[in-house]
């Protein structure tokens, strides 16, 4: 979708750009290992042994773009847990503003949904080493396989600007602007890295108009195994997931919402 001469407009990150590669996240932790500039860019034309939530898969091809930011956090992290979140909303802005109509909804934690269908995947991955934190962000936003040929349950931004809401048979065949879709994605999270590194995150308070399915009724598998069925009333500042179930809100900080 993007070559490497349009990643020149990026600012502020080490750029690695490659054809082909099994993984992004991977070929990210191996550059740090490397002792690679940080913060760091990893770009793939396509990706064939990605990895998502949960242990599945995350392959893309050249109608998408797929690319992780890495960094090296030089010191223990209080708010680690709240980044996912906020990259699903910088993604989330990111998709708004360049394409000009689409409105995406944060899933929680940290899937971008369309008119109920997901358009975007973010995984967060750490490694701690002895005096270092070696974090790495991958992000997949499909934006014209239109045919799932890769993606097969994640729909495409240009599906998304249709003619009339709710109708998923009229599409809209309107060029997406990739490069400034990325580059703003980038910014982003390069922000977001260095409020992490130097704890001064600013108030953490999402829109409710962000939220998929705010104030209603969501199933959520947790981390054990279980799902539980409650009223979505936003994230905390911790990144927790705030459910309201018999009229109490339990926080849940590990698992997901389910489509």
């Amino acid at each position: 979708m993007l070559k490497k001469n349009q990643l020149d407009g990026l600012r502020g990150f080490e750029i690695h750009y490659f054809e082909s590669v099994q993984s992004t996240n991977t070929t990210a932790f191996h550059l740090l290992s490397q002792s690679a500039q940080c913060p760091l860019v990893v770009f793939a034309g396509e990706q064939t042994a990605g990895r998502g939530q949960r242990g599945k898969t995350w392959c893309s091809g050249r109608d998408s773009l797929t690319f992780s930011c890495a960094t090296r956090f030089d010191q223990p992290l209080k708010r680690l847990s709240v980044l996912p979140t906020l990259l699903g909303i910088t993604v989330c802005d990111a998709i708004e503003e360049t394409t000009g109509k689409l409105k995406p909804q944060l899933k929680w934690p940290n899937d971008v949904i369309i008119n109920d269908s997901k358009v975007s995947g973010i995984l967060v991955e750490t490694s701690t080493r002895a005096t270092a934190i070696d974090c790495v962000v991958g992000i997949g936003i499909n934006v014209a396989d239109d045919q799932g040929e890769v993606f097969k349950k994640v729909q495409s931004l240009r599906q998304c600007r249709q003619l009339k809401p709710g109708n998923l048979q009229q599409w809209i065949d309107t060029k997406i602007p990739a490069t400034d879709l990325f580059l703003h994605v980038c910014r982003g999270v390069r922000k977001t890295f260095a409020d992490l590194q130097s704890d001064v995150l600013p108030a953490f308070d999402i829109a409710a108009e962000k939220l998929w399915r705010f104030q209603s009724e969501v199933n959520v598998l947790k981390s054990d195994g279980r799902i539980v069925r409650g009223v979505h009333m936003g994230v905390g500042p911790d990144g927790a997931l705030l459910l309201k179930i018999n009229r109490q809100i339990e926080r849940i900080y590990s698992g997901s919402m389910m489509l």
